[in-house]
């Protein structure tokens, strides 16, 4: 706020929508507000002729001037200021006072306005800040809002105000190299499913950002056009068991011959819909174990498939429900390890038993959701998974002479959904969503 000598204010009419301006009624106020108002230049000294080489003082000159999509109070107190020197800008009138006075370019008060706008610049009134900014052409108050939003986007993202937001002015805020968010913040509002199935595989399953953040490949995961999938080896085909397409937990299953390069969809269906079941094959069949249903219910159902009669049979269920977890084959037998509930237990099938073929054995110290499991070398390792939001690089063995779990030493990273297999006798991480 400046203080200067004040004089009298000038006369208006009008309304909101159409604004009429009186000037004063002496040549000199209205020579001093051409001055001053640069935007009333262009109006005034097109018409009105100021005769100064013959000195003649226009007597109750009078100019009226239209003035569209101005506030009569805010340009009231420009005029005033004009005079005086003085302004009070508040967070009631900063927007029309800093609209008018791009209006009719008074700079100083300009840039008082966006000073003001700056300093009350927060996650409700940024993206109205920038957009009104970027209408009138101010700046430095579009740099400010444009790093507000971009060091702050996740409590921008959380305001009501962010649903209007143009969608060309969203992808211009997320394609910025500013832009202060964690992968997976970004991905949990993008509405992945929608997107192409070779475009998630070819283009955002492949892009180093997203692979290097967990939650992001879970996200990409999730929204992969059948996921849930249970898969395992028979007969050197692979078998691809229930999953969820978005819409519907399926009972279908794919069998992909690596010979031919070539999928088969004459596979008998399985008796129930199950996504995130776990599939093994022991003697000559495939098991299909838990999962979750339609109505995202836990199973503890198990059917066994039999390739030469391309049919499924239901054989005895799990002791617990569970979807999520990991399976491996151990001497001819069944191990099912943790699941979604943060499950730390463990059952063991053996389909040689005449009754009790599931059994509990001893569990593990760690609760693990979506853990990777693997054989080598006489035990059982269960690798990784978590409990949310907290992912594990910690590894178990299990020893079935003894019924006891070991800790041994811990993955470099932090892994979830792992899948584990053996070469060379060492175990490996290969895959990680």
């Amino acid at each position: 706020m400046k203080d200067v000598k004040t004089t009298p204010q000038l006369g208006m009419t009008g309304t909101k929508e159409r604004l009429w301006f009186l000037a004063a009624n002496t040549f000199g106020k209205v020579a001093g507000l051409i001055r001053s108002l640069a935007g009333f230049h262009a109006y005034m000294t097109g018409e009105a002729e100021i005769a100064r080489d013959h000195k003649t003082e226009i007597e109750n000159f009078v100019k009226q001037i239209e003035l569209k999509d101005v506030e009569a109070s805010a340009l009231e107190a420009l005029v005033n200021f004009c005079y005086s020197g003085r302004i009070t800008i508040t967070c009631t009138n900063a927007w029309i006072v800093l609209h008018t006075a791009c209006y009719l370019q008074l700079n100083e008060v300009q840039d008082q306005c966006c000073a003001f706008l700056k300093k009350e610049c927060n996650a409700s009134n940024c993206l109205e800040i920038r957009a009104f900014a970027k209408a009138h052409a101010c700046g430095e108050l579009l740099c400010c809002a444009n790093k507000y939003i971009l060091h702050n986007f996740k409590d921008v993202i959380d305001c009501d105000e962010f649903c209007q937001f143009p969608i060309e002015q969203i992808v211009e805020l997320i394609s910025s190299e500013e832009l202060r968010l964690k992968s997976a913040q970004l991905l949990v509002y993008t509405k992945l499913s929608l997107c192409h199935p070779e475009f998630l595989a070819n283009t955002v399953d492949k892009e180093a950002l997203v692979n290097e953040d967990a939650a992001c490949r879970n996200l990409v995961a999730e929204a992969m056009v059948r996921r849930g999938v249970g898969v395992a080896v028979l007969n050197n085909l692979l078998y691809a068991v229930g999953g969820y397409d978005g819409k519907t937990v399926l009972r279908s299953v794919e069998r992909y011959d690596p010979t031919t390069g070539t999928w088969s969809t004459d596979i008998a269906p399985m008796s129930h819909g199950r996504a995130g079941l776990g599939v093994a094959s022991i003697k000559g069949f495939l098991y299909a174990v838990g999962g979750y249903d339609q109505d995202n219910q836990r199973l503890n159902i198990v059917e066994r498939y039999d390739p030469c009669r391309n049919e499924w049979t239901s054989v005895e269920p799990m002791c617990r429900e569970r979807c999520e977890f990991s399976v491996s084959v151990f001497d001819g037998c069944l191990y099912v390890v943790g699941g979604e509930t943060f499950e730390n237990s463990m059952e063991r099938f053996d389909p040689e038993a005449q009754k009790d073929k599931w059994k509990l054995v001893r569990p593990m110290p760690t609760f693990r959701s979506y853990p990777g499991s693997a054989v080598l070398n006489g035990h059982l390792y269960a690798a990784g998974g978590n409990k949310h939001p907290k992912y594990f690089r910690t590894v178990e063995k299990y020893d079935p002479d003894t019924d006891e779990w070991t800790a041994v030493a811990d993955m470099k990273e932090e892994r979830s959904s792992v899948r584990p297999l053996t070469l060379h006798e060492h175990s490996n991480m290969i895959r990680e969503f």
